[in-house]
């Protein structure tokens, strides 16, 4: 995976090189990883060079597992005196320093004239004084007898060197690692620690424009059937140059020998757009362009909309869309009829990274205070004079969180606690115990409408008792030999009292005893006014579904606008189907309002000064924040935490002289 890390006020940011002369390679367990030992005294005996061989990679030691790399002190297993003090076991002591080299070969020519970049990441290393682990990158003579070298001594964060590769194709390159220390037996190696690197693949290498700048004499890997060209080895931008003279219908000189090439080879991704960069000079006659050609007619041209050179060099830049289809094509300059146009340094400009969110740091006052509930909410606040008071921060509920960060410093702060309203039952008979009015199912309840259908309350069902107490609501419909329909509705009675734009819970038990086929079985709210006008409807709550046994179901809703009461509607109806019946039981309704209102008391709040680190986060991404009191060793703030492509705060006691924070971010 690639990695990127951010310091704060100073972001290490690691992107792909775009020009065509720089190449950027990671740790990637896909290569092929080689392995070779440096064996040499100990300092105390002379430290003198002994010998140096291919090794084993496992015993190095060095081993690709889980995403990361892992480089440990040498192991070797024999245990004559030569390598061990007094002889090899637990509890000996290493008599060989180690040079543990890991590393990948590039073939002999591939980079030659170009800059190598090797870059990586280094989550931990818990290397004790005796060992060290460094990155490297050589260029060796044909013989191997000297060597260039651009390396780094690894600590936590981010990795990144590089070395100009001379043009020699016989010299020989190499990148990779360099462990040295003192071997250690087996059974003792944890305490003397590791190095662990992530595994990142590498970026796409894209290839060069085949002699782009013109430098190679002769048109090296250009080539054409239209027009003719010529290659002056001055009056370039500068020096060599290609040269393209049309007559008789337009000219192209092609690319990479007049040949096709692979958009993947190039690092081109399709449906993504780059840029074709090129400069060019008018000798004669018209602008000149550049033409895609490729398989079953695919062909783009396109021109420079104007000539802004004039008769001199200017560099011109076209947009190149990769198509899906076909997968390669030849890249071609073309030049108009009758003209002739000078062409230098031709290149495609792979498209930066987009920029790593930026993390900011501020410094103000961590507010605290004391949670006594986890039921209460609490809302710090800031008066520049203990009389006017601001919120600060978000409105906290329960004890989990007990402070917030102000960065304005104010004079004063205070903490206002809250406590919920006491909640009460607003049903009037919900379990419609008491059933002195006859003509309705139980006090507090009506009906309506009602035909073909009875809604009653009863002391049993069969053998089916209530859910509580000793009465239970039943509703039962039947459509008639005809199919008439039939239908039946219980609402409260009296209206209940609520807030507007505010959220409740309706909730009751359910048995369907007998259903049948077309019936509709359901709840719902009738909404109010403060005149009693009614306003509207919820949306029903079917509980048709619910089998023979007690079963709690619970609606919840928010008032309207402008509600200042409810109504409870429960009903039942059928279409028009013959012969069906349906008997519903409902007992112990339930709908809290607030009967006591909640309390808000003020706290007294205790201050500190304290820092917040705040960084956008992109989805499927995670990050680390890490602190450090040198920028040398480095110790995880908190936990991993996901992106979700919000801003992401965390907040920190200032009580060191000095304290430093970055990101580390990961991408899949």
């Amino acid at each position: 995976m690639n990695s990127l890390v951010k310091t704060l006020v100073l972001c290490a940011v690691l992107s792909t090189a775009e020009s065509a002369h720089a190449v950027t390679v990671g740790v990637d367990s896909n290569k092929v990883w080689n392995g070779y030992m440096n064996v040499f005294n100990l300092p105390a005996n002379g430290g003198a060079y002994q010998f140096g061989s291919g090794w084993g990679i496992p015993d190095l030691v060095a081993v690709f597992n889980g995403g990361n790399l892992t480089l440990s002190p040498n192991t070797i297993g024999d245990p004559n005196a030569y390598w061990y003090t007094p002889s090899g076991g637990p509890g000996s002591t290493g008599n060989k320093i180690m040079e543990a080299n890991f590393y990948v070969i590039v073939p002999d020519g591939q980079l030659s004239g170009q800059t190598l970049t090797f870059q990586g990441n280094v989550t931990s290393n818990t290397f004790t004084s005796g060992h060290t682990t460094k990155a490297f990158i050589k260029e060796f003579a044909a013989n191997y007898s000297t060597f260039t070298v651009s390396e780094v001594v690894l600590t936590p964060g981010p990795f990144s060197i590089s070395l100009a590769i001379s043009s020699d194709p016989l010299k020989h390159v190499q990148y990779g690692f360099q462990t040295v220390g003192p071997c250690v037996w087996v059974t003792d190696v944890a305490p003397f620690g590791s190095v662990v690197i992530q595994d990142q693949p590498a970026p796409i290498v894209p290839d060069p424009i085949l002699n782009g700048d013109f430098e190679t004499a002769g048109g090296f890997g250009w080539g054409t059937t239209q027009g003719t060209p010529t290659y002056p080895t001055s009056g370039g931008n500068p020096n060599g140059n290609g040269v393209l003279a049309s007559t008789g219908g337009f000219a192209v000189l092609y690319a990479f020998n007049n040949s096709e090439k692979t958009f993947a080879s190039l690092g081109l991704t399709p449906g993504k757009t780059y840029t074709l960069q090129l400069d060019m000079k008018v000798i004669s006659g018209g602008i000149g362009g550049i033409r895609l050609e490729g398989p079953a007619g695919y062909v783009v041209d396109q021109f420079a909309a104007a000539n802004i050179g004039g008769s001199d060099w200017a560099t011109y830049s076209f947009p190149l869309t990769v198509p899906a289809s076909p997968a390669q094509a030849k890249f071609g300059l073309r030049v108009p009829d009758g003209s002739t146009v000078a062409f230098d340094n031709v290149k495609i400009v792979l498209p930066l990274p987009p920029a790593p969110p930026t993390a900011t740091i501020v410094s103000g006052t961590l507010v605290n205070w004391t949670a006594a509930s986890a039921l209460n909410t609490y809302q710090a606040q800031s008066s520049p004079d203990n009389s006017t008071w601001t919120d600060v921060g978000p409105l906290v509920t329960g004890n989990s969180i007990t402070s917030t960060f102000d960065a304005t410093k104010d004079a004063f702060y205070q903490v206002l606690e809250t406590t919920p309203p006491t909640l009460a039952n607003s049903v009037l008979n919900p379990g419609f115990e008491t059933t002195d009015i006859s003509s309705t199912p139980a006090d507090n309840w009506i009906t309506a409408p009602q035909f073909n259908a009875t809604a009653t309350s009863v002391a049993n069902y069969g053998a089916f008792l209530p859910h509580g107490g000793s009465k239970m609501l039943k509703l039962d419909a039947a459509t008639s030999a005809g199919g008439t329909p039939a239908e039946v509705g219980a609402r409260s009675g009296d209206f209940i009292s609520v807030v507007p734009l505010t959220g409740y819970n309706l909730s009751f038990f359910a048995s369907n005893q007998v259903t049948g086929a077309s019936f509709v079985l359901g709840a719902k709210l009738r909404y109010y006014d403060d005149f009693f006008a009614e306003i509207g409807l919820s949306t029903e709550t079917d509980f048709g579904n619910v089998g023979a046994s007690w079963t709690e179901v619970t609606k919840a809703f928010t008032t309207p606008a402008n509600t200042a009461y409810v109504k409870i509607d429960f009903f039942l109806r059928s279409g028009a189907v013959a012969s069906v019946n349906w008997v519903c039981l409902i007992d112990d309704v339930t709908l809290l309002t607030p009967s006591i209102p909640g309390t808000t008391t003020v706290l007294a709040a205790t201050t500190a000064p304290g820092v917040q680190v705040s960084f956008l986060t992109l989805a499927g991404s995670s990050y680390q924040v890490k602190t450090s009191t040198d920028l040398a060793a480095w110790s995880n703030f908190g936990g991993s935490i996901n992106g979700n492509g919000q801003v992401w705060t965390i907040t920190d006691a200032a009580n060191l002289p000095s304290k430093f924070y970055r990101v580390l971010q990961t991408t899949p």
